[in-house]
């Protein structure tokens, strides 16, 4: 995986799913968002969002249905919605490419960080082993992104002991996930939740910084 930040990287190839449209400036430089789609073995889809500059797109282009390579870094950030704090995920992208239809589809993800909470181990009806983490991403100037990451199976096993502070390195897949949430007005909810799926976990430290 070609390094884009030491700590954070991410690969991508999958079709634009919308329009890349402007949104906003930093520092006098536009940035635009949009979404890809990405096919699983399973047939399922993943929605990814995506944060693209001026400088790496042709602005006056159409990528509707293109393929498209992305390498970037997973971001985070806070919302108000309702009264409550929420977390946005989105892919940073460092480059942007059209590719050719046939090239196969793509989503790798490696972090290192810090787990900001325990470990979460469960087990579902079905019995498959699942550990919740939360991991603390650090960039430049003094910035932090907080990336919620699911180990599964023997990775789940490994890391169902972490504890706050633990220093992990985690390779995955970003993947977007479809739930109901009943609202307190008894109205049911459609959201869609991001996250690291976890193939392979590395435990650095267990006591952290």
């Amino acid at each position: 995986m070609e390094s884009m930040g030491w700590n954070n990287q991410v690969v991508l190839r999958g079709v634009m799913e919308t329009e890349l449209m402007f949104t906003h400036r930093v520092f006098g430089e536009k940035f635009y968002e949009g979404k890809m789609s990405i096919s699983r073995l399973s047939g399922s889809q993943d929605i990814i969002p995506l944060t693209v500059s001026e400088n790496l797109i042709d602005t006056n282009r159409r990528y509707l249905g293109r393929k498209v390579e992305v390498m970037g870094q997973l971001r985070s950030s806070n919302y108000i919605e309702n009264g409550h704090r929420r977390l946005l995920l989105t892919v940073h992208a460092k480059k942007f490419a059209e590719k050719p239809d046939d090239w196969p589809m793509k989503d790798e993800i490696y972090l290192e960080g810090f787990l900001c909470r325990n470990a979460v181990y469960r087990t579902t009806p079905l019995k498959k082993e699942i550990s919740d983490i939360l991991m603390a991403v650090s960039r430049p100037y003094r910035r932090t992104d907080y990336i919620p990451c699911v180990l599964w199976g023997r990775v789940a096993r490994e890391g169902k002991n972490l504890k706050t502070g633990a220093h992990v390195a985690i390779w995955g897949r970003f993947q977007s996930r479809d739930y109901v949430k009943q609202g307190s007005n008894g109205v049911r909810e459609h959201r869609v939740a991001y996250e690291v799926s976890t193939d392979r976990l590395e435990v650095l430290s267990r006591k952290g910084r």
